[in-house]
């Protein structure tokens, strides 16, 4: 009896003790939970360009008619598929610029390259767009068709970019039209392609205009608001600017041309829409469509976040269940739509805060220093913050909204960059020689010296001695992403490098890398 009595204690001693370990792990779990953000008063997450529905554009609008423009022409798809995919032909006329007269065949392939047809007819692979050959006929007639079907869509384009205010339709959505960005890329590599065949034949001019087509598309289609866009856009400024450098370095340009291009740079520089106004659209399409989709299938927010847990892969069945146990109480925790919505907006103030300004060091140390709050694996989330779902919307959303504040600088250095020097190259091909300072270039080729967008202070000039290049060469440079100046060295043009990586500088110089 008496042992029946103390094993009686013992236990109700021990649910005595699990109940107040309970209690208490639910007390710290409530009363430890705290806000991940704040809201910073006074500052605007809406957007300032008017909100713009597809529905509200007619037939002549930018955005209809640039539809229009980027369509594939009939055939055209044949042709691409025939070749390998004329992509690689930009990098082959880095090698071989366009021939003024039909290209003789090769000769006939040794036994080293059996099986490769390197005549262009019927399947060619490849290995034809290989810096190692040169064009070869069934190439040259291929681009010679793509450029008839392809004037009518260049004509579109030019009255997409003329249009009164060109608006492109406000993206209030997380999703966006895969096949749209493909086709504007396909566009655009295409113009490029254009402009070296105009060399080609001496027609600069022409050459150029098409440069500054590519230029006016990257800027209509930054105009959807969202990253995706804007990295299209980009992504056009970096053709153009490829495309205009290996045609200035390599052809005795007019020096009109080089300053009417110059300025075509400079102008869409100026014209590119405000990075902080792609911040405020992704305000809007997460506040519209991202929470409350998250909301209701609180999985979604794994594949945004950055956390390690993911590691770039899909969730095993056992993780899958293990998340879905913690998501389940989420809403009980604070995730609820009302919630998150708030946070997720204070969340866009900050960044809003950081995208107004210049992207510099000490801007680049907010953004780090804005990740720090980010630090907790998906159990801990859920156990130790308020709104647990907002928290981790943030968490996806930070690391590309920094990187697309990088890369608008890079945009806006990269444009600037290469109308110095093709200013630089007009000068030279008027005096003889390049200007012994950048100073020199004022006020007849421009009104000032535009400023490095990674430091505030005006381009760099190296007369001659440039890294890695002959004593001859010289070179105009942003300090680049580093913030440092590293005195012009690079391995490639721009922010590019032959094995990947950024360079130290970005550089614009009057000769190729080895």
């Amino acid at each position: 009896m008496a042992n029946e009595r103390r094993k009686w204690r013992w236990w109700q001693q021990a649910l005595l003790a699990a109940g107040v370990l309970v209690f208490t792990f639910l007390c710290m779990v409530v009363g430890f939970r705290r806000p991940w953000i704040e809201p910073v008063p006074g500052v605007r997450v809406e957007m300032t360009r008017p909100f713009v529905r597809e529905s509200d554009l007619g037939p002549d609008s930018a955005y209809r008619l640039l539809l229009e423009a980027i369509r594939p022409p009939a055939d055209c798809q044949k042709i691409w598929e025939r070749n390998g995919g004329w992509f690689d032909a930009l990098a082959k006329f880095k090698h071989y610029p366009w021939p003024k007269e039909p290209p003789p065949p090769p000769h006939d392939p040794g036994p080293e390259e059996e099986g490769v047809d390197r005549f262009g007819e019927g399947n060619a692979t490849s290995n034809f767009f290989s810096p190692a050959y040169p064009w070869i006929p069934g190439q040259y007639e291929d681009i010679l068709r793509l450029a008839r079907l392809y004037e009518p869509q260049v004509v579109l384009l030019d009255r997409a970019l003329a249009a009164p205010e060109p608006q492109m339709p406000t993206v209030d959505s997380i999703d966006f039209p895969l096949e749209l960005m493909e086709q504007i890329h396909i566009f655009f590599r295409w113009l490029a392609i254009s402009a070296h065949c105009k060399v080609g034949t001496g027609d600069f001019a022409e050459a150029f205009h098409d440069i500054g087509r590519i230029l006016g598309l990257g800027n209509l289609v930054c105009r959807s608001g969202r990253i995706p866009h804007y990295y299209a856009g980009i992504r056009c400024a970096e053709v153009a600017a490829d495309a205009a450098w290996t045609i200035a370095v390599r052809e005795q340009v007019p020096a009109p041309v080089l300053k009417g291009a110059a300025h075509a740079f400079l102008a869409a520089a100026d014209e590119a829409e405000p990075y902080v106004e792609i911040v405020r659209a992704e305000h809007l399409a997460m506040i519209r469509d991202g929470v409350p989709k998250v909301c209701r299938d609180p999985m979604l927010v794994l594949e945004w976040s950055c956390s390690s847990i993911m590691g770039g892969g899909s969730l095993a069945p056992w993780e899958q269940v293990f998340y879905r146990m913690h998501f389940a109480i989420t809403p009980a925790l604070g995730s609820t739509p009302e919630n998150t919505s708030r946070n997720v907006q204070a969340f866009f103030q900050h960044l809003v805060v950081l995208a107004e300004k210049p992207y510099s060091a000490s801007v680049a140390a907010d953004y780090r220093t804005l990740g720090g709050r980010f630090y907790l694996p998906t159990a801990e989330v859920v156990l130790r913050t308020r709104d647990p779902l907002g928290y981790m919307i943030a968490e996806g959303l930070l690391l590309p909204l920094d990187a697309g504040h990088r890369r608008a600088a890079e945009r806006d250095a990269g444009l600037r960059g290469m109308a110095l020097f093709l200013l630089v190259r007009a000068y030279e091909t008027e005096h003889g020689e390049p200007p012994e300072t950048l100073g020199a270039l004022v006020p007849d080729y421009l009104s000032r010296i535009p400023e490095d967008s990674f430091d505030g202070k005006p381009f760099r000039y190296l007369r001659r001695n440039v890294p890695g290049l002959p004593p001859e060469a010289w070179a105009v440079y942003s300090v680049g992403a580093d913030f440092t100046d590293d005195g012009g060295t690079a391995r490639g043009l721009g922010t590019q490098t032959p094995f990947g990586g950024m360079n130290p500088d970005y550089v614009w110089p009057s000769l190729p890398y080895p």
